[in-house]
């Protein structure tokens, strides 16, 4: 039967729209709400593919099956199936955000989508953001292949959200830079959530060179006895929960120092009968002082003693002396501040043929320094028995040679020199007396 013209192209028209319908999708931009969250039509329900699920295609959610609340991970879809260039996929999430990784992704009411065709096997990269709050939240998609009627659910991921991660502890003491003494605890603030901390100590603020690593503490409080005293430390700690290790705090430094304790007196020994207008008073040095302080007085109350704060060494030469009973006592300092006084004890000077010290004195003497430390000038004393030539220098800590003070013959007695180190650097200077064979020196400290 021969058809008119008008009738052949009609059915020609009717032919190829049947035709794109049953090649083409109907949403080359991709659909959303195909996923098992909103029904079970799947693509179906959007009425431009296959009324039911396609086994042949399989679709794969992969990603972590934990997350910290309110932060994000990133997931893929992998679709497989019939080969070819018309893949799609429609992803969804019960709560939480999701974000396109895949330049062929775009965001349409709250799910992911395909922005264009794509080639199958897919894969499809996304990243989910979780809630600030802990629970389970389920990741749904599903995808197509190559097929008109090619789609397929993907199982379902559970996804747990557990809570966020605790703060920073807030370090309470010792108070940063200060000067415990040892044994001291080191106390910070629970964030909340905590339900374990881990505290690190070290000798640099770096923390390159740890000296405590503790990650199994459950309190606020450690103990901290480490056998070095005098030292500079760094700490600082973090709070872990169900979810994990937070941030660590602040880093604070304290300088330990043991407790000053009392030093021993040597000698004179208690009650002891001077016969001369001159003591030498001895007493057992402590490793943790840095300075002591001898106190004498005419009686054991010790009132209107006198109060030497500046020796170093363990010994002082007192004169002159009168005759009568002196108590003497001493206690110990370093930068942390100074111990008790020990026992006092006590001598009495009977002179029973008094010559003058500046005449005869008892021997070679070489005086620490006055003020020491100092800045820029000191004064030191000295005694020789008799006329000899005395020569007296100042040396640096590499044994260089810095000034001579004295070199002369000089008469027997006490005699005074002086030092002015105004062109000289803060450090540790060596003072050294020698005469007749006697050599003697004293550390002295300029503090610019």
């Amino acid at each position: 039967m021969k058809l008119s013209k008008p009738a052949y192209v009609g059915m020609a028209v009717a032919a190829l729209a049947l035709s794109f319908t049953q090649v083409a999708p109907g949403y080359p931009g991709g659909a959303s709400g195909c996923t098992l969250k909103t029904s079970t039509a799947g693509c179906g329900g959007s009425g431009c593919h296959g009324s039911t699920p396609n086994m042949s295609v399989q679709v794969v959610i992969s990603g972590p099956a934990t997350i910290v609340a309110g932060q994000t991970a990133a997931y893929t879809v992998t679709v497989t199936g019939t080969s070819g260039t018309k893949g799609g996929v429609d992803i969804a999430v019960s709560n939480g955000t999701l974000a396109p990784a895949s330049s062929f992704l775009r965001l349409t009411s709250g799910e992911l989508v395909h922005s264009q065709r794509v080639s199958v096997p897919s894969t499809y990269q996304f990243n989910y953001t979780a809630p600030s709050t802990p629970g389970t939240v389920t990741i749904y998609a599903t995808g197509k292949d190559n097929v008109f009627s090619g789609w397929n659910f993907a199982a379902s991921l559970q996804t747990t959200i557990t809570p966020p991660l605790p703060s920073a502890p807030t370090l309470v003491s010792p108070p940063n830079g200060s000067f415990p003494t040892w044994p001291t605890y080191l106390i910070w603030r629970r964030p909340s959530g905590a339900i374990g901390y881990r505290l690190q100590i070290a000798i640099d603020s770096l923390f390159t060179s740890i000296i405590l690593m503790d990650t199994t503490l459950v309190d606020t409080t450690y103990l901290w006895h480490y056998p070095i005293i005098n030292s500079a430390f760094f700490w600082r700690a973090a709070a872990r929960n169900t979810s994990g290790w937070g941030p660590w705090s602040d880093t604070w430094h304290f300088h330990v120092s043991a407790p000053m304790i009392p030093s021993t007196l040597v000698s004179p020994a208690p009650g002891a009968v001077i016969t001369a207008d001159s003591v030498r008073l001895v007493w057992n040095g402590n490793p943790l002082a840095t300075t002591y302080a001898v106190q004498y007085a005419i009686d054991s109350l010790f009132s209107n003693a006198q109060t030497d704060s500046v020796a170093t060494d363990t010994f002082r030469v007192l004169r002159p002396l009168s005759a009568l009973t002196y108590w003497w006592r001493l206690r110990a300092g370093n930068p942390v501040g100074w111990g008790p006084y020990s026992a006092a004890r006590n001598f009495t000077v009977v002179l029973t043929d008094v010559r003058p010290s500046a005449e005869s004195p008892l021997g070679f003497v070489l005086e620490q320094n006055f003020p020491n430390p100092f800045n820029p000038t000191t004064q030191i004393r000295f005694e020789v028995p008799e006329a000899l030539n005395v020569l007296l220098k100042v040396y640096d800590v590499t044994g260089r040679e810095i000034e001579t003070l004295v070199n002369t013959r000089l008469a027997a007695g006490r005699h005074t020199a002086i030092w002015t180190a105004a062109d000289h650097p803060s450090g540790v200077y060596w003072l050294r007396l020698e005469a007749a064979g006697f050599v003697v020196s004293k550390k002295m400290v300029l503090i610019r």
